[in-house]
């Protein structure tokens, strides 16, 4: 693989993500309609190099909105920046209507006339302690449960931005969050439960001071958690150190699947393996699975109809996908599912979970997805009142879903949680 600076800091990798399809979308729809217009190839040059200064200026802007919500003594969040990014929302159902009428642009989605938004549950649930994306969640019946996560301000990870705590919340009395315990501060790891223990496994971790160059180090450290004696205990560790990824428990065993290994300065190294851990084996080994037909890291997993569905994530070239790939356990076969629908970034930084015999995905773009019965398609369940990416979505008994975490296109972090009616 050839030398990368710094794919999480460099402005022309989606990671960098505020702002960016709003922008491209509002750009769009002004030189869209020039290009129409004149077929001129200097449109298309000149409308690369204003995406470069406008995504620089929206990075600036979330970052400072930021940091005014750091200072503030409000905990969450009253509004929206207005400005730049409130002009290029609005621009951007222009460029859906140019996009239309020329028969291009966005890749087709569904219908935005069919389920209307629904409200969340009138339940009042504490905000989490701090905004915070790419943590590992897990819930045991009310017991909702979140480790880890980056908290800093966008596109700055060091050791004082990552989080080292467990916490908790009761759902049925949800009026403040406790720490349970700390560990290793980590951020882009998984969590998983069997109904008795929690399991935490990868992440990265900054090893710089704010400020500092990063030096980023993948993480191959598994620990489960017993609720207890509230206590860690080591498991074998992952056969390769693994960021940005996800993982699901079906039958006792946990399956890894996705992400790449951060090592400071070396080459990123995209994982092509996926391994599976059984629970119930002695001794507790990790076995490799069907070699995967992908390199992705930033997916969203779930285990449905006793398989596992590896959903979205951006691929080694770059690109964001709404890509679905399946495996069968039983067969130890892969095979390829329906891709979500929307752009490649609808399926980046996405929330899984199944949920009373259906399979339910949210997205970037605040579109909760249902895979349809047949198993061929996607349905559009309902649009989410809040949008978020790099967040958790959790099922909460047979109807309803928790969100919380993540951040949004439009006001970064945030800490909000939603308690929200999916049936």
């Amino acid at each position: 693989m050839q030398g990368e600076t710094d794919l999480i800091n460099t402005q022309i990798d989606v990671v960098n993500f505020l702002g960016w399809t709003k922008m491209r979308y509002a750009i769009g729809s002004l030189w869209l309609l020039a290009t129409v217009i004149t077929c001129s190839p200097c449109v298309i040059a000149a409308q690369a190099f204003e995406v470069r200064i406008l995504e620089t200026r929206v990075a600036k802007q979330e970052d400072e909105a930021a940091a005014s919500r750091t200072a503030s003594s409000e905990t969450r969040p009253l509004g929206k920046p207005q400005s730049l990014i409130s002009r290029v929302a609005s621009a951007s159902s222009q460029f859906e209507a140019v996009s239309k009428h020329v028969g291009s642009g966005p890749a087709e989605t569904q219908d935005d006339t069919g389920p209307v938004v629904k409200q969340p549950v009138a339940k009042e649930i504490a905000d989490l302690p701090k905004p915070i994306t790419s943590f590992g969640a897990a819930i045991i019946g009310d017991q909702v449960y979140a480790y880890g996560g980056h908290f800093g301000n966008a596109h700055e990870y060091s050791t004082e931005g990552q989080s080292d705590e467990l916490i908790q919340l009761n759902l049925n009395e949800p009026g403040r969050w406790s720490v349970l315990s700390r560990g290793p501060k980590l951020q882009g790891l998984a969590m998983v439960t069997d109904g008795e223990k929690l399991y935490r496994l990868g992440g990265f971790t900054a090893k710089n001071q704010p400020g500092d160059k990063h030096d980023l180090w993948s993480q191959a450290q598994v620990a489960s958690f017993d609720l207890e004696s509230k206590q860690w205990s080591e498991l074998p560790n992952l056969p390769e150190p693994r960021s940005s990824f996800d993982a699901v428990i079906l039958d006792h065993v946990i399956y890894v699947v996705g992400g790449w290994q951060m090592a400071g300065d070396a080459d990123k190294r995209w994982h092509e393996t996926s391994w599976s851990l059984d629970l119930s084996s002695t001794p507790l080994v990790w076995k490799p699975l069907a070699k995967p037909p992908f390199k992705r890291r930033a997916v969203g997993a779930a285990a449905f109809a006793e398989k596992i569905y590896v959903i979205g994530g951006m691929e080694q070239k770059g690109e964001p996908t709404t890509s679905v790939a399946i495996y069968d356990p039983k067969k130890d076969v892969w095979a390829e599912g329906p891709a979500i629908p929307g752009e490649g970034l609808e399926g980046f930084g996405s929330a899984a979970f199944a949920q009373d015999g259906r399979l339910f995905v949210s997205t970037l773009g605040g579109n909760l997805l249902r895979l349809s019965e047949d198993g061929k398609t996607w349905e559009k369940a309902q649009k989410l009142e809040t949008a978020r990416f790099f967040h958790r979505m959790l099922p909460v008994g047979k109807q309803q879903m928790v969100f919380f975490g993540g951040t949004n296109m439009e006001i970064g972090k945030f800490d909000h949680v939603d308690l929200i009616d999916v049936r």
